[in-house]
């Protein structure tokens, strides 16, 4: 036979019943391009495979074609899709700021 007594305490009886204590954090990212970073197709690919929209495409006008630059690099979850094709792990420098 199991007998329970709960009391519910308000934050006026004691510190403890107070929600004031709540936390959190984001990761602050840098997201980086180096090098020729990424031209044409590769850079619509890039675009879209980002779910949250840092990257943006930047139209230089000249016979390169469209470039990818780091738009929103706050918007960044440190997902690694950026990361997952071929070849790309090297191209795009995605780490935390400390």
């Amino acid at each position: 036979c199991l007998e329970a007594h709960a009391v519910k305490g308000t934050g006026a009886d004691h510190a403890k019943f107070s929600p004031v204590a709540t936390a959190s954090y984001r990761l602050a990212p840098e997201v980086e391009l180096p090098g020729e970073g990424f031209v044409g197709d590769d850079a619509r690919s890039l675009v879209a495979t980002c779910p949250m929209g840092v990257f943006d495409i930047e139209d230089v006008g000249s016979s390169t074609g469209p470039r990818a630059v780091v738009a929103q690099p706050r918007a960044c979850t440190m997902c690694r899709e950026c990361l997952r094709p071929a070849g790309w792990a090297q191209r795009v420098r995605l780490r935390k700021v400390n």
